[in-house]
């Protein structure tokens, strides 16, 4: 059982580092053609903890959870691309 709340300490600890990495990093002038990307792969990423650790996915049937996991990497990557090709534009 202790196993268990120590496991959710670190991810709940590697959500807030998240935040706040996505944060400073969309913070400085010099990545401002690229904050929505830099913002969405830290997003993608806490979605992800999120979905493995606090939603039980990672103990899902594989049916179940190789779709929910894609469609992270797919909408991920969707913005991402919109923003890449907006800041050629």
């Amino acid at each position: 059982m202790a196993r268990y709340y120590y496991t959710n300490a670190i991810i709940w600890a590697l959500l807030v580092i998240a935040t706040l990495f996505s944060f400073e990093a969309v913070s400085f002038a010099y990545l401002h053609q690229h904050a929505l990307t830099i913002a969405m792969i830290f997003a993608c990423l806490k979605a992800h903890l999120i979905a493995q650790y606090f939603m039980e996915l990672r103990d899902a049937p594989k049916p179940w959870a190789i779709p929910f996991n894609a469609l992270f990497i797919v909408a991920t990557l969707a913005i991402a691309g919109i923003d890449a090709a907006a800041a050629y534009f």
